[in-house]
């Protein structure tokens, strides 16, 4: 698990540490989690400064923020859990790709029998291959 800290300076910088970095031995559980993320901030004594955690969409990451919300009363995991932006890009690529892939899913009218659908990846690819 790695646990990074942001804020700004007295410059007004915007600055960026990785606190921790750590092997997650057995359970794997959102307690598990919560215990191991807070030790870490405890060692800097950043226990209650908590704005926000950002993590992928996993239920074990949101169990994980309920448990942080029971230890530390000044975090609440409804409003201040974001998920992962490049995480749910890549989620959307993926389906997105998948769906191409599939192809339609109602049936084709003869004369386009054997072709590939508009929107799948092989209407893509074809023309490619054939341009040499």
């Amino acid at each position: 698990m790695a646990v990074t800290g942001h804020f700004i300076d007295d410059n007004f910088k915007l600055t960026s540490l990785l606190l921790g970095l750590s092997k997650i031995e057995g359970d794997h559980s959102g307690p598990s989690l919560a215990n191991n993320f807070l030790s870490i901030l405890k060692q800097y004594s950043l226990y209650d400064a908590i704005i926000c955690i950002t993590a992928n969409n996993a239920s074990v990451n949101q169990q994980m923020a309920q448990e942080i919300e029971k230890q530390c009363p000044t975090f609440t995991s409804s409003t201040n859990t974001i998920g992962c932006m490049a995480h749910l890009l890549h989620l959307a690529a993926r389906d997105g790709l998948r769906s191409l892939a599939d192809g339609p899913t109602s049936a084709t009218t003869p004369e386009y029998e054997g072709l590939p659908a508009p929107m799948s990846i092989a209407s893509l690819v074809t023309p490619l291959m054939a341009y040499k």
